[in-house]
């Protein structure tokens, strides 16, 4: 907020040493009136002590990197009743920590001296929080959210990427998203470009719709932009593309490739090489690309699916399987240390099902809807799994869980058709 309204690091540090002009209050009340807000009307401590200093309350010490605690520099108000609604941190309890000093008391705390309402409700972070879960009940603030100026453009990022993932076949969502496409701020409108990643084209019509929605962000002024869209066109046809945008997406795919590079330390950096060369049909520059990722950390899962999918495409099946074994002890291991993280449980359950182990893909996919019982894709991956082991009771009900998600998916009505005639053959 602060930087939004024109607050620049010069305003409060010296520019030449970095050190801040003032260690106390005087710092604030450069800009604040000190006889509104250095005061115990204000900031309800005893003056003099550190609760009256006002970077206590609105830049906390946060602990980077484990080991690095620094001021925390986002400059918000305390907000305790968020910490009981959605579980956050919050500045008060971080000196107040007796046992009858919970997150509630000190919410109280704050309706008595504030009152019970504050400008930003909703909060932005209720509404996040509540998107994630796919809540079609914050659909219209989430909306507002994309475009409002009372936030920042992470926040706004966040609400184009939520309305891509968590409502995707909404229809209020797509002009939404397109619109986002020409934001004012480089992270939305790169998010933006990122919410087409799941839309694989079906058709000629499909290809040239995305490449009119897409190709225009190549000469967008920002390197981010033009980045992210060239690793979505990379796997394009160039046959679609004028030659001006030909030339382009060469461009950016070389910024890409250099921007990747400067991490080359990074396993992540060589799965993402790996991903393009795969994408622009340089299959053994790909491979290099995967093997190079796995030497550098041979513990992290991810980059073994990828080189087993391109092996097994080129005829390598054995090999394919001998890495999706060892992917699946690396995934199991995951889900261990994190139980709750769906996105793992899908991935492992999407694995044994490659290596033959319905039972235990069953598990893991059961687990992942579990837990992300709004995600589509969990369920769908589900659903297809019973069919294929003709367990038609928990599909027929699997496929209407996948109708009650999006009731106008003309995909998941066809699969509970198909799902029905099956069993209905069978007996």
């Amino acid at each position: 907020k602060m930087y939004r309204d024109g607050v620049r690091c010069s305003d409060c540090h010296d520019p030449h040493s970095t050190r801040v002009k003032y260690p106390d209050n005087r710092l604030c009340t450069q800009c604040h009136m000190a006889a509104k807000y250095d005061t115990p009307v204000h900031h309800q401590h005893e003056p003099g002590t550190e609760g009256a200093l006002c970077k206590e309350c609105h830049m906390p010490t946060r602990n980077y990197m484990v080991v690095d605690p620094r001021q925390d520099h986002s400059l918000r108000p305390p907000r305790p009743d968020l910490t009981v609604k959605l579980g956050v941190p919050n500045a008060c309890n971080r000196c107040h920590t007796k046992p009858e000093e919970t997150p509630q008391w000190a919410a109280e705390k704050i309706v008595e001296w504030y009152g019970p309402k504050r400008d930003s409700d909703p909060h932005y972070g209720e509404i996040l929080a509540a998107a994630q879960e796919g809540d079609e009940s914050v659909l219209k603030p989430l909306t507002r959210l994309t475009r409002s100026p009372k936030v920042g453009p992470i926040v706004r990022a966040t609400a184009v990427s939520l309305l891509a993932t968590r409502y995707p076949i909404e229809p209020s969502s797509h002009p939404v998203i397109q619109r986002a496409l020409h934001d004012r701020d480089p992270l939305v409108r790169a998010e933006a470009v990122r919410a087409f990643e799941t839309q694989r084209p079906a058709s000629e019509a499909d290809l040239y719709r995305l490449r009119d929605r897409l190709a225009p962000a190549l000469k967008d002024p920002i390197r981010l932009v033009r980045v992210e869209v060239a690793r979505l066109l990379a796997g394009f046809p160039r046959r679609i593309f004028s030659s001006q945008q030909v030339a382009a997406l060469d461009r950016a795919i070389e910024e890409y490739k250099a921007g990747l590079l400067d991490n080359a330390d990074q396993a992540g950096s060589h799965v993402a090489l790996g991903l393009l060369y795969t994408d622009l049909g340089e299959y053994d520059r790909a491979i290099r690309e995967y093997e190079t990722a796995i030497d550098l950390d041979p513990s992290v899962a991810g980059p073994r699916t990828n080189l087993a999918q391109l092996l097994e495409s080129m005829g390598h099946r054995d090999d394919a399987r001998r890495l999706r074994v060892e992917e699946a002890q690396l995934l199991e291991r995951d889900a261990r240390l994190l139980p709750n993280n769906a996105a793992i449980h899908y991935r492992l359950g999407l694995l044994q099902y490659l290596l033959g182990r319905p039972n235990r893909a069953a598990e893991a996919l059961e687990r992942a809807c579990e837990l992300e019982p709004k995600a589509s894709d969990f369920r769908l991956a589900l659903t297809l799994l019973y069919e294929k082991q003709q367990q038609w009771d928990r599909a027929r009900k699997s496929a209407s869980e996948l109708i009650r998600l999006q009731p106008e998916n003309e995909v998941f009505r066809a699969v509970r058709q198909r799902i029905e005639r099956s069993a209905k053959a069978a007996g």
